[in-house]
């Protein structure tokens, strides 16, 4: 938390918060937390804004290390609910992991209404017992927001409905995991107010389902986390799809009135491919050899479509058909 009565540059702008519920946040702004490896110059206009005048660096705590590794740690958006891992899955802190952690606070303010205030904030939990494995997080879609300024519906769409569809391939998932495996334990699928269906699919080497995340009736004033427990293996792929029903001047940004899609995955155990080559993300980016190596032989890892609302098959809210289970006969005991 940036503390408003700090000078820039002071070491004291992070400071332990705690909130007895989250909901009494203002309308419209998610966190995350991005957590560093050793030294890390971390430039947030959340510092300048709230007591300082430029940026912050935390490499003036870690002088030692000048290239450290930076990883999201959790995302939370209006509708979230805590974080909850497997019994025997932690993060690690200390030594032996992080060694800082720094929180980002996004408000939206539209009206530019003066004196508002919050208490919203985080409540960690920690054992001094190490816990058997240590989780990560793995991005899909568009982690950085690299479609910034683009529209949401390009010109050439004219169906009310417009589909984003982004791949991991099974060449980056081979590249990523070698021989071991990660487990998902849980789906955080997030767009803004525009979005109207989102799904991650998993998919085999072979092209063969194993495991949908999905939410039919998307609302970005109600967003939630949904559990996994699924097993990942070398050569599956993933397939997010956000389809919005978006303004006409609807654009993809870092603001609460422009768009995202982003599905956080929070999966165990750490793997360091994952984290650093990939730098905890996969899709639209493109950051690693193999991935523009595959872009520049011609494949799509990000598709535009118009998209029809009978096309996307929703389940939730639909008639079940006739029942044809018969109910047990009635007994009576005697």
């Amino acid at each position: 938390c940036v503390d408003q009565n700090c000078a820039e540059g002071c070491l004291d702008h992070i400071k332990t918060v705690t909130a007895d519920d989250m909901t009494t946040c203002l309308a419209n702004y998610y966190f995350s937390g991005s957590a560093f490896y050793g030294a890390q110059w971390f430039q947030s206009d959340m510092y300048a804004k709230c007591g300082g005048t430029g940026t912050f660096a935390l490499a003036e705590a870690f002088p030692n290390d000048p290239t450290p590794q930076i990883d999201d740690l959790w995302a939370w958006a209006p509708g979230g609910g805590p974080l909850m891992l497997p019994s025997d899955v932690g993060i690690d802190l200390g030594a032996q992991g992080y060694t800082a952690i720094g929180m980002q606070m996004h408000y939206d303010n539209p009206n530019l209404v003066p004196d508002l205030t919050d208490n919203s904030g985080v409540t960690v939990y920690y054992t001094e017992t190490p816990r058997a494995q240590s989780a990560g997080m793995l991005q899909l879609g568009d982690k950085n927001v690299e479609m910034d300024k683009q529209p949401v519906k390009p010109a050439s769409v004219t169906t009310e409905l417009v589909e984003h569809t982004i791949t991991c391939p099974s060449e980056a998932t081979e590249s990523m995991l070698g021989a071991s495996t990660i487990t998902v334990a849980t789906s955080f699928l997030h767009m803004h107010e525009e979005g109207f269906f989102m799904s991650t699919t998993v998919h085999n080497k072979t092209g063969g389902f194993k495991h949908e995340f999905r939410v039919e009736y998307y609302d970005g004033g109600f967003q939630g986390t949904l559990d996994g427990n699924i097993e990942i293996s070398p050569g599956d792929s993933f397939t997010t799809r956000c389809v919005y029903k978006p303004k006409a001047e609807a654009m993809f940004g870092l603001g609460s009135d422009e768009e995202m899609c982003i599905d956080f995955l929070m999966y165990y155990p750490m793997n360091d491919q994952i984290q650093s080559a990939f730098a905890g993300a996969c899709g639209v980016e493109k950051k690693t050899v193999l991935e523009q190596s595959l872009a520049a032989s011609g494949f799509e890892m990000h598709k535009i479509a118009g998209i029809q609302e009978t096309a996307l098959n929703r389940r939730f809210a639909q008639p079940a058909g006739s029942c044809t289970t018969s109910l047990p006969a009635a007994t009576s005991a005697g």
